[in-house]
């Protein structure tokens, strides 16, 4: 019998012989995090135990700006051309992974300037250069 734990809690976990010396274990984590996994054989943890992962959950970024002003009636952002635009993102919850972003115009990518003003919101920056 195989029995995980996470948080005090029973985790829902699958598991399939692969081979007669080799178990696969995997689990749905229920948020984005740091996990440590500690495996134990007869008691003992194995060698590299505890093993460290990080889950993230890219749907929890979030946009924060109210952008209805600035949508035309296809629902398409009517920007300001050589105006910078900022929209802001909160990323609280999705975990320990890295933000990108890429804005397309008619003639290419235009050039992303990142910035971070408080540890769980990014700012994307950037100005339009033709309609």
């Amino acid at each position: 019998m195989f029995s995980f734990k996470g948080n005090g809690k029973e985790i829902d976990t699958r598991w399939r012989e692969i081979s007669s010396t080799a178990l696969e274990f995997s689990y749905l984590p229920e948020r984005a995090g740091i996990y440590k996994i500690k495996v134990m054989w007869n008691e003992r943890e194995i060698l590299g135990s505890p093993f460290h992962t990080k889950i993230t959950d890219r749907s929890r970024v979030s946009l924060m700006d109210d952008l209805t002003e600035l949508m035309d009636e296809n629902g398409h952002l009517a920007l300001v051309c050589n105006q910078e635009t900022r929209l802001h993102y909160d990323i609280t919850d999705a975990g320990p992974g890295s933000f990108n972003a890429e804005v397309l115009s008619p003639s290419g990518k235009l050039k992303v300037n990142l910035r971070k003003p408080d540890t769980d919101q990014i700012e994307v920056a950037f100005i339009a250069k033709e309609e």
